[in-house]
């Protein structure tokens, strides 16, 4: 049975400076649109244009809110595997990856995983995931997860060392 070692989610912190920035915008739109501030000769098409940004920026306020009630499990490192949603749905198996590796582009560091070409045949994906993994290296990224590159390290180190132990 698998256990889990460390769970990624999605940041909040950037959801909510969205979702706090179209409402900023939206309130402004909504000012400009009621007629607080003159615009002269262009006071039809500004009211217009007034009226566009409150529904687009409501809409971006409603994404928002919808963004942060799917809050699941992003990265999920268990003693069976390494699951990310953004590649596949099921877990990658520790025998499925031939080789881990640390990239650092532009000072952010990265994990690459090469994967057999027989376990990335039979993972379920959409196209534009199997394309990402078909035959080259798979990188997974912290960047606006819950963790830093360190945790998900240690997580790693710590399934390494529970399965040493199991040997």
């Amino acid at each position: 049975m698998a256990r889990t070692i460390a769970v990624f989610t999605r940041s909040l912190a950037p959801t909510l400076r969205f979702i706090t920035t179209s409402i900023v915008l939206a309130a402004f739109c909504g000012i400009v649109a009621m007629g607080f501030f003159p615009a002269g000769a262009f006071a039809d098409a500004v009211e217009s244009i007034a009226y566009v940004g409150m529904l687009l920026f409501g809409l971006c306020i409603l994404g928002g809110v919808l963004w942060m009630a799917r809050f699941k499990p992003v990265i999920e490192v268990t003693t069976d595997g390494l699951r990310d949603r953004r590649l596949a749905p099921e877990i990658i198996p520790w025998t499925g990856i031939a080789r881990v590796t640390v990239t650092d582009t532009r000072r952010r560091k990265q994990l690459q995983l090469t994967i057999d070409l027989a376990v990335a045949d039979r993972m379920k994906r959409t196209r534009a995931q199997a394309n990402r993994m078909k035959g080259r290296d798979v990188t997974i990224s912290m960047n606006g997860l819950s963790g830093s590159f360190d945790d998900l390290a240690n997580a790693l180190r710590r399934v390494e060392a529970q399965t040493r132990g199991q040997r």
